[in-house]
């Protein structure tokens, strides 16, 4: 898809320039939601297109998560609320739902929404919308009963 492309692109420059010493250019937490944004929004036909777009959501938190590891306690950048839920929608808009190859992937980006304390009520609607019922009930009994899971 050309805004997955496009977006990443964008990231890319950004990152570069930043390196270069452009410190204005440093991407913040809005900058890769953004890159999320585009891949959860793609609506390819083309598996390999929607393929694509899914791995780059994940090397797009995963790059996140690394900035925010180097930056330490000057985090400007790193997942939230936002990234999660964004996530969760790329789960729902490229992964098939049969074979339960999305049911595994929208289980463990909510797990870790859980770990980083990120689930808030949005975060909570998208994953009720996607997950199986046994699922959703099955992680949500576990955050009101303070369980571990």
């Amino acid at each position: 898809d050309d805004k997955v492309e496009k977006s990443l692109e964008l990231l890319q420059r950004m990152m570069h320039q930043y390196e270069s010493g452009n410190v204005l250019a440093r991407p913040d937490t809005d900058v890769y939601n953004s890159v999320l944004n585009a891949c959860a929004k793609c609506f390819s036909k083309d598996e390999k297109i929607r393929r694509n777009a899914m791995r780059v959501a994940i090397e797009t938190v995963q790059k996140m998560r690394e900035q925010a590891k180097e930056e330490g306690r000057g985090v400007k950048c790193k997942p939230d609320a936002t990234t999660y839920r964004l996530l969760l929608e790329a789960c729902r808009n490229l992964l098939p739902a049969e074979g339960g190859e999305r049911e595994k992937a929208v289980e463990a980006v909510f797990n870790r929404c859980c770990l980083e304390g990120y689930v808030d009520t949005e975060v909570l609607e998208v994953f009720q919308k996607i997950a199986s019922p046994e699922l959703y009930r099955k992680r949500v009994l576990l955050i009101v009963t303070g369980g571990e899971g």
